[in-house]
């Protein structure tokens, strides 16, 4: 299994550096390669399609993006590479595979590159709280 999971990823990864090798722009790669995530992996309605496939693609998509996009990833258009991702975030008849969808799109990194403010971490402690105030169990 483990060897299938990582061959996924790594179709993923070459998917994405073919079409970087193209600096992006060949409509018709971009197309197709839609074409197959949407059709295959990513597919909507088709219920004969594992969920555990769809789980592992929306694990790695990011993950691989940002592998290939690198410090160049203002060339890359993300928008319509995630595509299939908000289809099956609005789609899908199983709820765990939209939430996992929602989940893979509300990536930090996502709202990165679209510009959107990231919470960090830091800001969140600023009123001097410490990760350990949180509830720590029942003192024996």
């Amino acid at each position: 299994m483990d060897k299938f999971l990582y061959l996924v990823r790594l179709y993923v990864n070459e998917s994405f550096r073919y079409l970087a090798k193209r600096e992006w722009g060949n409509e018709a790669a971009l197309e197709r390669y839609l074409e197959i995530v949407e059709t295959t992996p990513l597919n909507v309605p088709d219920p004969r399609l594992p969920n555990g496939l769809r789980y592992h693609v929306l694990d790695v998509y990011v993950d691989e993006l940002e592998k290939i996009g690198g410090d160049k990833i203002e060339a890359v258009p993300f928008e319509r590479l995630l595509e299939p991702l908000n289809k099956l975030a609005k789609g899908s008849k199983v709820k765990a595979v939209r939430e996992a969808a929602k989940e893979a799109l509300n990536d930090e990194r996502i709202r990165k590159w679209r510009g959107d403010e990231v919470e960090n971490e830091d800001e969140e402690m600023q009123d001097g709280e410490d990760e350990d105030d949180e509830w720590g169990g029942i003192d024996d």
